[in-house]
């Protein structure tokens, strides 16, 4: 494929004239988008082979732009809507943005650069927030993005997409290219409101659904998906433990349930549907496509056609190509789990505790509903681990014994020192903007 049908345009082309997406309940078909980007490439021929940061709060709005862009602009930077002032203007200076299209305009942000080489495919760069907040900035092309993608309808089951994650993050523009890879409905929401959301997905029969095992939390806490029939589900994003993989299988006992390695730097890795957490030990040393190792230190290293491009990952990469995706594992009989991200460790005495492994052991313990890990400093011992607990409202009597029961638990199966020096139970955890629990820094 070559020139426009490699484009995300001449891909949504190709299908058949019938709805592709629905938002605020009306249909836009292959036909209705082409026009949409057509348009916009007619109105901003400056953006033509320039870097253009992608920037709107309106999910439909931000895909037909997307449409728009690919295989025309040189560059895709595509931004969270609530990126502003001196943020957003650094996070444009280090991506090299030459213009801003949002929903006033296209804005030129810096001196045009040279003319693109023809032919060339768009990159799409993805911001990610590092351990200081600064976004990094990470490269794909559709190309490097489609690579585990299906395309075609076909099949005695046809997907119906629902959007649970924000289009401009990574694992939002998985779903999106693969309902429009494959010609299948994709269904945006109306809003952030998971309510009014899954309202949007039962009224027009989503049957395919991913988000971060938080967000399935809060679903199947909130009792959002009780008008969904779903047939597969997905979980990504987070470390998906059992109690989450359980859970959902008890609610959905014909879905088929997927939980996905993937990340912004790494581009999707495995998925997973046996139903249990973590990955086969034998998937270690395997490969090509994909291949896993083990380093030294319990870094889980992958190697893969879908890494970005960036070179900021340079010093993430082994000599013989494999990047180091800073993901902690452990082998333990016939499985790798994930015991969390190497620079979100606690040290508490000298020892090592990732607050991922801590939180999945409370999960089990019945009446948690979600659990958040974060370090606490201590002028003896370095840091203390806090826990907090969501749970439903509950009596001072009802807390108390709550308590009890989590720390009964987690004293059976964790050494003294990964033991929460402190619990608090709260009604809710915030969830970020991406679909993940906003994790504390040590204070």
């Amino acid at each position: 494929m070559s020139g426009e049908t490699a484009s995300l345009l001449g891909m949504i082309e190709a299908h058949p004239e019938r709805a592709l997406i629905i938002h605020h309940d009306q249909p836009f078909t292959p036909g209705s988008l082409s026009r949409a980007a057509r348009d916009i490439r007619t109105r901003h021929p400056q953006l033509q082979g320039a870097n253009v940061a992608l920037q709107c709060a309106d999910s439909g709005d931000f895909l037909v732009r997307l449409i728009a862009l690919d295989g025309f602009a040189r560059e895709i930077l595509l931004l969270p809507p609530c990126l502003s002032g001196p943020a957003l203007k650094g996070t444009l200076s280090r991506a090299g943005s030459t213009h801003l299209l949002d929903h006033t305009g296209a804005n030129p942000v810096a001196p045009p650069s040279p003319a693109a080489a023809a032919g060339g495919e768009t990159l799409w760069l993805f911001t990610t927030s590092g351990t200081t907040g600064e976004p990094k900035v990470f490269s794909h092309t559709l190309r490097s993005l489609t690579v585990s993608t299906r395309a075609g309808r076909g099949g005695a089951r046809e997907c119906r997409w629902g959007l649970a994650y924000q289009p401009h993050r990574f694992a939002g523009i998985q779903v999106v290219l693969q309902a429009l890879a494959s010609g299948n409905v994709l269904v945006l929401p109306p809003s952030g409101d998971i309510k009014a959301s899954m309202e949007a997905f039962a009224r027009h029969q989503v049957n395919t659904l991913s988000a971060t095992p938080s967000q399935w939390r809060n679903f199947l806490s909130h009792g959002a998906l009780r008008g969904c029939a779903l047939e597969q589900i997905t979980l990504g994003g987070e470390i998906a433990d059992q109690a989450i993989l359980s859970a959902l299988a008890r609610q959905f006992p014909a879905a088929r349930i997927v939980h996905i390695y993937a990340s912004t730097e790494a581009g999707v890795g495995f998925s997973v549907a046996d139903g249990r957490a973590g990955f086969p030990v034998a998937w270690l040393d395997q490969g090509p496509p994909l291949q896993l190792r083990m380093s030294a230190g319990g870094s889980l290293l992958i190697r893969s056609p879908a890494l970005s491009r960036s070179e900021a990952l340079l010093p993430r990469l082994t000599a013989d190509g494999y990047l180091d995706t800073q993901d902690q594992v452990i082998a333990s009989g016939d499985r790798v789990y994930f015991l969390g991200r190497a620079s979100g460790v606690i040290n508490v005495g000298g020892n090592k505790v990732h607050p991922e492994e801590v939180e999945s052991l409370v999960r089990e313990v019945p009446g948690v509903r979600n659990a958040l890990v974060s370090g606490r400093s201590s002028p003896i011992m370095g840091q203390l681990v806090l826990l907090e607990v969501q749970a439903d409202d509950l009596s001072a009597a009802a807390c108390a014994e709550l308590k009890r029961r989590i720390r009964d638990h987690c004293r059976q199966h964790l050494p003294k020192y990964k033991l929460p020096a402190l619990i608090n139970i709260v009604q809710e955890l915030a969830v970020s903007e991406s679909g993940k629990v906003e994790r504390k820094h040590c204070g």
